[in-house]
């Protein structure tokens, strides 16, 4: 049905920032009758990058911060997808 997500970010240092954000997912529907769903859910998420030169960044991210067990598609026959518990995504960015 419905979905919203809020997300922002601040400069500690002019090199380190950090985030935060959440994303919520009303009732997701497995058919077109709207009879079987998945409850709604709001995942929490943070995120913290360090610009290590002029040209390349390191990025953490993680997804999940609460480790909430949601599930995120419903299917007809009884079945929904279970999301990934918390997840950590480190990134490096080289920019020319």
């Amino acid at each position: 049905k419905n979905s919203a997500s809020l997300w922002t970010t601040y400069a500690i240092t002019p090199k380190l920032t950090i985030g935060g954000g959440a994303f919520y997912v009303d009732e997701v529907f497995g058919n077109v009758a709207n009879s079987t769903y998945v409850p709604a859910y709001t995942r929490y998420d943070a995120m913290a990058s360090y610009k290590l030169t002029k040209n390349v960044d390191l990025q953490l991210n993680v997804q999940n911060l609460t480790d909430k067990t949601y599930y995120d598609k419903a299917f007809s026959t009884h079945f929904a997808n279970q999301a990934a518990g918390r997840t950590a995504l480190l990134t490096t960015s080289v920019h020319f």
